[in-house]
């Protein structure tokens, strides 16, 4: 029944108290199971649909990506892209240090299901920090509700995000402008992305109310 009725209106499946998110909900909307926070989706549904239109920019099904690292993986939404529609076969991945969201994307999403995938709970800005991998294509979608804690802001993560590049990659950076504070601060983020990252693309992608702005750094554009 609940299946049937969340295609009338989104039903509230569980609530939690996250590590870093305080608020965490997964919802069964339309049938299927999203992660939302106090106010936006974190995974799956609209958030999917973002990413849906960068990698449709991007044509990442002509690109030779073999290895992907997400920064913020959440419950998983982008591994249903990238190997569902995608079928991509690189390695990826997936940082989170928030041990409850790891939980929800192994317990309502199967995420263990992608065999190509390795989870690691560690802060974001540490693993980029202290690790020597390089990787084809990241993803940093870092959110505490709709903000993007400080410290994924300034331009000594950028560094690190750089370092961990290899020759020809990838990087998408996700902020969510919702007032005028948060696009003048987004403009200087821009700024700081640019500062370090050669041949950028940015996206403005509305969903609703929010406004998604996309940065793109990479060679092949």
């Amino acid at each position: 029944m609940d299946n049937l009725l969340s295609y009338i209106r989104p039903r509230v499946i569980n609530t939690y108290k996250g590590d870093i998110t305080s608020l965490l909900k997964v919802v069964r909307c339309k049938g299927k199971y999203e992660l939302r926070s106090q106010n936006t989706v974190y995974s799956y549904g609209k958030s999917n649909k973002i990413l849906a239109e960068v990698f449709s920019f991007l044509e990442l099904e002509k690109l030779a990506v073999q290895k992907i690292l997400i920064l913020g993986l959440g419950a998983g939404g982008i591994l249903d892209l990238l190997n569902s529609k995608y079928k991509v076969s690189a390695s990826i991945l997936g940082i989170d240090n928030d041990q409850i969201v790891i939980d929800i994307a192994l317990d309502f999403f199967n995420v263990d299901q992608y065999s190509n995938l390795k989870i690691v709970k560690k802060d974001a800005f540490d693993y980029v920090k202290d690790n020597t991998e390089n990787f084809d294509l990241i993803i940093s979608n870092l959110y505490n509700d709709l903000i993007v804690p400080y410290r994924f802001t300034e331009i000594e993560y950028f560094n690190h995000l750089k370092k961990r590049c290899s020759k020809k990659a990838i990087v998408i950076y996700s902020y969510i402008v919702n007032n005028a504070l948060s696009k003048h601060e987004y403009e200087k983020i821009s700024n700081r992305f640019k500062s370090i990252f050669p041949n950028v693309t940015e996206l403005s992608i509305q969903n609703n109310e929010l406004q998604y702005q996309i940065i793109i750094s990479n060679s092949y554009i």
